[in-house]
């Protein structure tokens, strides 16, 4: 794969941890590629509410940014680790960061994403499919104090393991 290539699912790697966890901290139990069949983002809407005022002017004020979603699909396995989503769900297992990166080995691309709440989780189950599910969380754009809650990239970190870093 060369610079200017799509990204593709199989050279993804996708990590669920607590929160603040630096990269160089991950492990291989953080990892959850083989259970995640999509990952969706949404919300994160930036908005301008334009205000009228005597005179015949116009004021912009800007709109808090609304809560930034992601959702994974998922299919269940057997064995110790089969219940792992639920555990995430009702705070059985400490969840606070997802990260996920894309790589060829020398390009990288990565999302990561700060103090996430687990929202739900939509299990499913059919005759001809797998045991699957849909795990939802919310993230705030940024903590009380103004750090952002999600960092993304290509240059500025190359590798999400070797080095990314929660302020």
């Amino acid at each position: 794969m060369a610079t200017g290539d799509s990204l593709s699912g199989d050279q993804v790697k996708i990590w669920l941890t607590p929160a603040s966890t630096n990269g160089s901290d991950f492990t291989s139990s953080d990892e959850f590629q083989m259970e995640v069949t999509d990952f969706n983002q949404s919300g994160g809407e930036r908005d301008v509410e334009s205000i009228s005022v005597f005179g015949g002017g116009y004021i912009n004020r800007r709109i808090p940014q609304e809560q930034i979603e992601i959702s994974l699909d998922v299919i269940l396995r057997y064995g110790p680790d089969a219940d792992r989503w639920d555990k995430i769900l009702d705070g059985t297992t400490e969840v606070g960061q997802f990260a996920i990166q894309a790589t060829d080995g020398s390009n990288y691309y990565w999302r990561a994403y700060n103090n996430l709440s687990t929202t739900n989780f939509e299990a499913e189950f059919s005759a001809e499919e797998e045991w699957r599910g849909t795990i939802n969380f919310k993230i705030s754009p940024a903590t009380a104090d103004a750090d952002t809650n999600y960092k993304y990239g290509t240059d500025d970190i190359k590798d999400a393991e070797k080095g990314l870093v929660w302020d």
